[in-house]
């Protein structure tokens, strides 16, 4: 073979490698490995602790009928809320979410059936 078909050769071979890779990196979205952000459920009255390898930034945090919380707080800091979900990240990542205990209650109200929670 000569040096000019090999250049050829190489040439093509190197066209496909970068066709692939293009085509690689408009299919996957994301890093391999990596998951979407994920909704966590705090039961009333329960605690939930979340490694740091299972969160991520804008993960939701939620606590039916008593609201919820947009996205993990940076390590250090938390967030609570009127409903009663708290979400706190510790130093090393780990995030503990709690949602204070309650029973649900219903009332007639002159506008209609509502709902709300009563402390224990």
């Amino acid at each position: 073979m000569s040096d000019r078909a090999r250049w050829a050769v190489l040439a093509g071979v190197a066209v496909v490698v970068v066709i692939v890779v293009i085509v690689v990196l408009l299919i996957v979205k994301e890093p391999v490995g990596r998951r979407s952000a994920q909704t966590w459920v705090v039961q009333p009255g329960e605690t939930l602790t979340i490694s740091a390898d299972d969160v991520r930034p804008d993960d939701r945090y939620r606590c039916p009928r008593k609201g919820g919380v947009n996205g993990t707080p940076p390590p250090g800091t938390g967030v609570g809320g009127s409903g009663g979900l708290s979400v706190e990240t510790a130093l090393d990542g780990t995030v503990t979410a709690r949602c204070e205990p309650g029973l649900l209650a219903t009332s007639s109200a002159p506008l209609g059936r509502r709902e709300m929670y009563v402390s224990k």
